[in-house]
């Protein structure tokens, strides 16, 4: 049997990590990773900066997530 997970895309712009969860907000990673809840008007703009980035472009700063397929045993 084969399993799939998804996983939140996970991107660093401007040395700040954040995630895009599946519903398309964003959320600031704190240093263990774990998303912060609040948003503030300097992670705001960057991420204003970021979305004005190609598709392409974004891509670059992509370093984790997306779709996993795996065997179940």
């Amino acid at each position: 049997m084969t399993g799939i997970a998804c996983f939140a895309y996970i991107y660093e712009y401007e040395g700040v990590q954040f995630e895009i969860a599946r519903t398309g907000e964003p959320f600031r990673l704190k240093k263990d990773g774990a998303p912060s809840l609040r948003k503030g008007k300097k992670f705001l703009d960057l991420y204003d900066r970021f979305c004005l980035l190609s598709k392409d472009e974004q891509e670059k700063y992509k370093i984790n997530g997306g779709c996993v397929r795996f065997n179940v045993i």
